[in-house]
């Protein structure tokens, strides 16, 4: 599907190169959850089986089996036709629960490589965020502000993907590891 609207040619043929791994892939769910159907009963299928499944074609993708020769790709982004393209830009401000993991995740990068670059990219997400988001007025945090990261879009501090927990847990390891290390 993605060859035949998005690609240079737009054909689907230009995606049949990859039948053989996909088929292989297929197969690879499907025949060892009808063994653990049949031996094990229902319950270790939907467990086993994919679990199964995702080892397999991960180890054949590594050695490339059955992988095809020519790989298919999006064009150059300046090729594309508008109409593939919305009005948002990626990193424009409209985040939700990500925010947090990133602060983290460059402070564990950081840790791991003692690389100064993720740990000045760890405080600028902290920063961004407890001058972005946090409400330092009546407290909270805002769950998503506008397109220019400027002002909450919304006044609701919780939704369905963010809850004060999420806040609350990236502030407490944020903290306590910069204290750890601010000594």
């Amino acid at each position: 599907m993605l060859c035949g609207f998005y690609g240079k040619n737009r054909r689907f043929s230009d995606g049949l190169g990859a039948w053989k791994f996909a088929l292989f892939a297929a197969l690879s769910l499907t025949i060892p959850s009808v063994l653990y159907n049949y031996f094990l009963g229902v319950e270790f299928t939907s467990l086993l089986g994919g679990l199964t499944g995702l080892i397999i074609v991960v180890l054949a993708a590594r050695k490339g089996f059955l992988l095809p020769k020519k790989v298919w790709d999006f064009p150059p982004r300046e090729d594309w036709l508008e109409r593939w393209v919305g009005k948002i830009e990626p990193g424009n401000g409209e985040e939700t629960v990500k925010r947090e993991g990133r602060a983290v995740g460059f402070l564990n990068a950081w840790e791991m490589t003692g690389e100064e670059k993720f740990l000045d990219a760890s405080l600028h997400c902290f920063d961004f965020i407890n001058k972005r988001f946090v409400d330092h007025e009546k407290g909270g945090w805002f769950s998503i502000l506008d397109f220019a990261a400027e002002k909450p879009r919304n006044p609701y501090k919780c939704n369905d993907g963010i809850c004060p927990y999420h806040n609350g847990r990236m502030s407490f390891e944020i903290i306590e590891r910069y204290r750890r290390y601010d000594k």
